[in-house]
């Protein structure tokens, strides 16, 4: 539960991993490390992908 500064209401918060899209309730205030999935497990579930740039070829 987050607490609001202004007004002291408190909110649920739900994560999401960018990964594979599990979402999911935190148990702790803290960040998890990885993602709770058991078939994705990824310590970037926080970090949308980065896009592939074209390749340079080279001779």
């Amino acid at each position: 539960m987050v607490k609001c500064p202004d007004c002291g209401c408190e909110f649920i918060v739900v994560l999401q991993c960018h990964r594979c899209s599990h979402k999911w309730y935190p148990k702790t205030p803290n960040r998890p490390k990885v993602c709770p999935n058991p078939k994705c497990k990824s310590p970037y579930w926080d970090r949308p992908r980065q896009k592939k740039g074209k390749r340079i070829k080279r001779r």
